[in-house]
């Protein structure tokens, strides 16, 4: 089972035959601010009536945020052998105590 405690020094790097979760990197904020202002990609995230440009910094803040406090996790979702974010995955309302926790996804319309 995966604790806070056990993420002080890092997500831990996780793939399959075709894909690679990571941790997202500095690099990865500007492919993510254009993925999240596809409204097509987040038709489903943080619905409001903000506009989309809005909606994307307001998510890109919540990444930051919640990830420096270990709120929540997020990892960049990358083909494998390449650099470039296609999307993201997260874990949310994490329950050390329970081991469990909310997954959720965002993929470039693309993939």
């Amino acid at each position: 089972m995966l604790t806070r405690k056990m993420l002080v020094h890092g997500l831990p790097a996780l793939w399959t035959e075709r894909l690679v979760l990571r941790s997202l990197r500095q690099s990865d904020y500007s492919t993510l601010a254009e993925l999240f202002s596809d409204p097509q990609v987040i038709r489903y995230v943080n619905r409001g009536s903000q506009p989309t440009p809005i909606r994307a910094r307001r998510l890109l803040n919540q990444i930051r945020s919640s990830s420096a406090k270990l709120d929540s996790l997020h990892y960049g979702i990358c083909w494998r052998g390449k650099e470039q974010v296609i999307g993201i995955t997260s874990f949310q309302h994490w329950n050390d105590q329970n081991g469990t926790a909310q997954i959720g996804y965002i993929l470039n319309r693309s993939c």
